[in-house]
């Protein structure tokens, strides 16, 4: 029996789950993150991929910890609020969720198979000269991408056309529903 803990504010990692039976996209998967020394999460719904990690008490992380937690189990038994979780099972077992503050706990059965390559996806940044790097706000991303969504468009285009300038955001819906966004770098 293994045992990691995790930061709570990582629930939300599980917008980014479907309710797919395939076991990559209806999971989080928990493991040591060794470039941070910490504890890792990852999930993915086939379109996006998102990865939380941190630097945990060493005692509080085994290094070849690894399992399949279902989205559901995972956001139940995370809860809601600061502080940290505890997730403790056996990869092909069962697992615990525990929300350390208000001892809320959720079991479930981990899920099978491996999980796709995540180093092949979340590949070293490339900082070279032909490359854009714009630091966003991700509420304000998150915001206009709301609206987006919202009015019917299933895409948005990014346009960037200098680093430091602003993000043109377009989309246009199949009923003729324009989306025009503008986003001003942080500075």
């Amino acid at each position: 029996m293994s045992k990691v803990t995790i930061k709570k504010n990582w629930k939300n990692i599980v917008k980014c789950t479907t309710d797919d039976s395939r076991y990559a996209l209806g999971n989080v998967y928990i493991q040591y993150d060794h470039e941070v020394k910490g504890v890792a999460a990852t999930a993915t719904d086939g379109s996006m991929l998102v990865q939380l990690s941190d630097v945990m008490d060493e005692r509080d992380h085994d290094e070849s910890y690894t399992v399949l937690i279902d989205s559901k189990a995972f956001k139940t038994g995370i809860g809601t609020g600061k502080g940290l979780a505890a997730i403790e099972g056996t990869p092909n077992g069962t697992v615990t969720i525990k929300d350390m503050v208000k001892g809320v706990s959720s079991t479930s059965i981990t899920g099978e198979g491996r999980y796709p390559r995540i180093k092949d996806v979340l590949s070293p940044i490339d900082t070279r000269e032909n490359k854009a790097v714009i630091k966003l706000s991700p509420q304000r991303l998150k915001a206009l991408c709301e609206i987006a969504a919202g009015a019917g468009c299933e895409s948005v285009e990014f346009h960037i056309n200098e680093p430091g300038e602003a993000v043109h955001m377009v989309s246009q819906t199949e009923t003729g529903t324009r989306f025009k966004g503008v986003l001003m770098p942080i500075r």
